[in-house]
């Protein structure tokens, strides 16, 4: 049985606390929309329920949060690379500057 569940959405937070030198804006996006293992369904019980996240629609902003906070209560600071992958996300219409 598949339940789907709308919900209103203006930001995502992405995990870039994870450790690895290539981590890129489109990874961090591959992760997070990744399909998850729930314990349970909480409708029919079923154990291992997969879940899934689209965007159905997008919002006029969708603000995206960089997670840089370790477990352990410390920021990382290193570098990540995000501007390579911004004009794969822009509308056809976006302007273009230079």
């Amino acid at each position: 049985m598949e339940k789907i569940v709308f919900d209103d959405q203006i930001d995502i937070d992405l995990n870039v606390s994870i450790d690895d030198n290539n981590m890129d804006l489109k990874s961090c996006l591959e992760s997070y929309f990744q399909i998850l293992q729930t314990d349970e369904c909480q409708r029919c019980g079923n154990k291992n329920a997969p879940a899934l996240t689209y965007l159905w629609r997008l919002p006029e902003v969708l603000i995206i949060h960089l997670g840089r906070g370790k477990p352990d209560g410390t920021k990382n600071n290193r570098f990540n690379r995000f501007s390579d992958a911004k004009s794969r996300y822009d509308h056809l219409s976006t302007p273009k500057f230079s």
